[in-house]
């Protein structure tokens, strides 16, 4: 992964937590104003469910994001301690990547 892709992730992650504060902001305070019996609620049920929708919209595609990151960033750890046990001479992988010891020919 380069430093651009991890960059942009984290924009746009960043940009998702601002959008989500400010949500549940507006949230919060017309609750306050529903509370107070003489504010006047601001809030209609379909603004209400259409900023729900848009803050569930955010959560999921923050979580696949979050998982592909994941798996990224595990899978470089492990090709990189490969690396730098190779580099040591402690490599005790004896297959190799397309299923064949090292140093034989795969049979037929």
């Amino acid at each position: 992964m380069n430093n651009q892709v991890a960059k942009g992730d984290a924009e746009l992650m960043m940009d998702a937590g601002i959008f989500m504060s400010t949500i549940a902001g507006l949230i919060s305070d017309d609750l306050c104003e529903q509370a107070d019996g003489e504010g006047r609620s601001f809030l209609n049920p379909y603004r209400l469910e259409g900023l729900m929708k848009g803050l569930l919209l955010a959560a999921h595609r923050l979580e696949e994001r979050s998982e592909w990151l994941s798996e990224t960033v595990e899978n470089e750890e492990k090709l990189a301690q490969a690396a730098l046990a190779r580099c040591q001479g402690r490599d005790d992988h004896r297959e190799s990547n397309v299923g064949a010891e090292c140093g034989r020919a795969r049979a037929a």
